[in-house]
C-alpha cells in the first residue's frame, strides 16, 4: 500500500474523524466515522508500491534548502506507482554532516 499524498509505502491506521459528542433537539449522542488512512500523512491509501533506484553521498557545490556548500549529504532516488497507473520518481536530500 501507498499514501496517495507523498506516494511511499506507509502501514494503515485507523482513525476517528467524527463530530464527536452532539445534542440534536435534546438527544444526546456520539458519532464515530472510522477510516483507514495511512500512517504518515492520514491521508487515503492504494494499491501500488515504492523501490529504491539509487542511494549516493554527495558533497554540495550549492546550497539546497537546510543543505549548504561543503555539507555531505545523502541523496536517495524513489521509484513510485500505483496499480493500474503511472509510475513517477523522487529524491530525498537528507544532511548527514
Amino acid at each position: 500500500m501507498i499514501c496517495s499524498s507523498c506516494g511511499h509505502e506507509c502501514s494503515l491506521v485507523t482513525v476517528d474523524n467524527g463530530i464527536g459528542s452532539y445534542e440534536f433537539w435534546g438527544a444526546r449522542g456520539v458519532h464515530h466515522e472510522y477510516e483507514t488512512v495511512s500512517s504518515c500523512c492520514e491521508e487515503p491509501v492504494e494499491e501500488g508500491g515504492c523501490s529504491v533506484v539509487r542511494k549516493a553521498t554527495h558533497v554540495a557545490r550549492k546550497a539546497h534548502g537546510a543543505i549548504q556548500p561543503g555539507d555531505t549529504y545523502r541523496l536517495t532516488v524513489y521509484r513510485h506507482w500505483r496499480e493500474g497507473g503511472p509510475s513517477w520518481i523522487t529524491t530525498e536530500k537528507v544532511r548527514i554532516g
